[in-house]
């Protein structure tokens, strides 16, 4: 699923941008941003590019420019540009991969999942960072609090994963559940059946005594 954020976008690695000056064609290009950060323009040389809007990057640009002509204009247009992915799953009515552009925080990620299950403990959400790696880490958060502004909505980051554990009532029922199901012999079970079955019918018997 795709989720676009209200925020400007910001450059990442290999996004494409094009650079255009007016009435200065020979400094127009088209750059990859390379997987240091930067693109290589023309006079210029190399200019950090990621982790910025197009319009901050433009400012730049412009600026630099001015260096060397008399009040450049200077455009910048994001050609095609690598969303970020983050991972929700658990008790979510969709989990699953959601890709977005922009900023993407945990509420926004449960809502585009399709919201939380009535089975969903939503005082114990994990976000887990840098996944598999030595610097994993994992954070326990209350999305209660964050919904009554008691706590920040956190920003997520590429890769994040987030995940909503079940509740302990729902645990509690399936565990019922499968005692019922999966241990109480199966001819036990009928037998329970047949004498709920017939109870009613022992109770009038009862009630009208014995001839």
């Amino acid at each position: 699923m795709l989720v676009v954020s209200d925020e400007e976008y910001r450059i990442h690695l290999h996004d494409t941008v094009q650079i255009r000056v007016l009435g200065q064609s020979e400094l127009d290009t088209k750059q990859e941003v390379r997987p240091d950060g930067g693109i290589s323009l023309p006079l210029l040389g190399n200019v950090m590019a990621v982790g910025k809007t197009p319009s901050e990057l433009d400012r730049i640009i412009t600026e630099k420019y001015g260096k060397y002509l008399v009040n450049p204009e200077v455009a910048v247009v994001l050609r095609s540009f690598n969303l970020d992915r983050v991972y929700v799953g658990g008790e979510v009515n969709h989990p699953g991969e959601l890709r977005f552009a922009g900023r993407l925080t945990l509420v926004q990620a449960l809502f585009a999942s399709g919201g939380p299950r009535e089975t969903a403990s939503l005082s114990r959400c994990f976000i887990i960072r840098n996944l598999d790696t030595s610097a994993e880490s994992r954070d326990l958060i209350d999305i209660r609090k964050i919904l009554k502004n008691q706590l920040p909505d956190p920003v997520l980051g590429p890769f994040d994963v987030v995940v909503i554990p079940e509740s302990r009532i729902s645990q509690a029922g399936r565990y019922v559940d499968q005692v019922v199901n999966r241990m109480i012999p199966r001819n036990f079970r009928l037998r329970l059946q047949e004498y709920y079955n017939l109870k009613p019918q022992l109770s009038n018997d009862f009630v009208g005594g014995f001839n």
